[in-house]
């Protein structure tokens, strides 16, 4: 019977220690995204032209902070651009 609870004990204490250690790892990654939040911002993007003979795609521009960015890039699957 000793040797049974024992048993019991150490399974019972990896049990907890795996769930402290989740518990530290997710107040980490929380702390982290926290930061970047502080610093988001929203803005609107353009499309500036359409390439259906380049695989669809899809030229944009935007500005943040006075900077303009350009970009090029696909539309997700099934997503409908108006």
């Amino acid at each position: 019977m000793q040797r049974k609870r024992t048993w019991q004990s150490w399974s019972t204490l990896f049990y907890y220690l795996a769930w402290v250690l989740g518990i530290i790892v997710m107040l980490a990654q929380s702390h982290s995204e926290l930061s970047v939040a502080h610093r988001q911002q929203t803005t609107t993007a353009v499309i500036t032209s359409h390439e259906e003979s380049n695989h669809d795609q899809y030229r944009y521009s935007y500005l943040v902070g006075g900077k303009n960015y350009a970009g090029i890039g696909n539309a997700p699957s099934g997503f409908a651009v108006v």
